[in-house]
C-alpha cells in the first residue's frame, strides 16, 4: 500500500464518518508507533516481546525482511589493554547511521571467521585479568554500547566484522492537509507523480482514492490530491500494512478514550 491507501484503511477501522476525524500528522505519528511497536514484537525475545525468537520462526524474518540489510563495518584500531596477565587488543566498531537492533554478525581475524562472545561492563575487567578467559584471537569478546562496539581480541590480526541487521524504518507520512490539491485549472504539474485522496479526474481518467497517477493535464477535474512525493509509506512489507493500519486505528481511539472501538481493535490486531 501507498501512504494514502493506509490512510484509508485507517479510517476504515476508526469508522471516520461516524467519529472524529484527525489531522494527517497525528495519523502518521499513530503510524510510526505502530511501526516501532510492530517491530519490537516480531524481534527477538526481550520483555515485552513475542516470545518467539527471530531466528526460530519464518513468519517473524518474512515480517520484517524488508528493513533486514547486510553491512561491513568500519573498524578502528584503540590503544591495548595491558595487565599482570597479558595484553589485550581492543578496536572501535561503528554501527551503521540507519541501525535499529542487531539479527548477526561475523568476526573476521586474521582471514580465519570465529565466533565473539557478548560480555558486560561489570565482567570486561575480571576477563581480562583471568589467564583462562582473557580474549584472544581464537576467543574474542565484544562489549555493546549505544552507537557500536568495543571488540576484545589479541593484539596481532587483522579484523573485520561483517552484520546483519534491522534498518531503522523510514519515518512514514500521509502528507500534511495544506498540501493536498483541490481541483481547479493549473494546479497541477503535467508528468508529475501524484496520489488521488478523494475520487478524482485528470483529462477524462477517473482515479479512485489511494490510485497513484502521472498528470496528463495541469488541471484536475474533480476531487482532490497529493503530490507523491510528499507521501512517504511504510516501508514494512506489503503483507502487514493492513495490520499496521490496525495498529495505528489501535492507538488513535486509546487517546480520545473510545473504549468499545479501542476494545475492537485491540482485538482485531491480536487475531492478525
Amino acid at each position: 500500500m501507498n501512504a494514502i491507501q493506509i490512510d484509508n484503511r485507517i479510517e476504515f477501522y476508526l469508522d471516520a464518518t461516524r467519529n472524529a476525524r484527525y489531522p494527517r500528522t497525528e495519523k502518521s505519528g499513530a503510524v510510526n508507533d505502530a511501526i516501532k511497536k510492530f517491530i519490537d514484537y516480531n524481534f527477538g525475545d526481550a520483555d515485552g516481546r513475542n516470545p518467539n525468537s527471530f531466528e526460530f520462526t519464518q513468519q517473524q524474518r518474512d515480517n520484517l525482511y524488508t528493513l533486514i540489510k547486510p553491512a561491513t563495518l568500519t573498524v578502528t584500531a584503540l590503544s591495548n589493554i595491558v595487565t599482570d596477565y597479558g595484553s589485550t587488543g581492543v578496536s572501535r566498531i561503528t554501527n551503521p547511521t540507519d541501525y535499529y537492533d542487531l539479527i548477526s554478525w561475523t568476526a573476521t581475524i586474521a582471514g580465519l571467521t570465529t565466533f565473539a562472545q557478548p560480555t558486560s561492563y561489570g565482567a570486561l575487567i575480571p576477563l581480562l585479568e583471568d589467564s583462562l578467559k582473557q580474549p584472544t584471537n581464537k576467543h574474542p569478546y565484544y562489549l555493546e554500547d549505544a552507537t557500536g562496539y568495543k571488540f576484545y581480541k589479541g593484539i596481532t590480526g587483522t579484523l573485520a566484522v561483517d552484520i546483519n541487521y534491522i534498518k531503522t524504518p523510514a519515518t512514514y507520512s500521509m502528507g500534511s492537509d495544506n498540501q493536498l490539491i483541490d481541483a481547479g485549472i493549473g494546479v497541477l504539474t503535467a508528468n508529475a507523480n501524484y496520489i488521488a485522496t478523494e475520487v478524482s479526474v485528470n483529462l477524462g481518467v477517473t482515479f479512485q482514492p489511494g490510485d497513484l497517477f502521472t498528470a496528463s493535464s495541469t488541471t484536475l477535474t474533480s476531487g482532490q490530491v497529493i503530490l507523491a512525493s510528499n507521501t512517504t509509506t511504510c516501508d514494512l512489507p506489503d503483507k502487514v500494512h493492513e495490520i499496521i493500519a490496525k495498529m495505528a486505528a489501535d492507538i488513535l481511539s486509546g487517546v480520545v478514550s473510545d473504549y468499545t472501538r479501542e476494545q475492537y481493535l485491540s482485538k482485531e490486531v491480536k487475531e492478525s
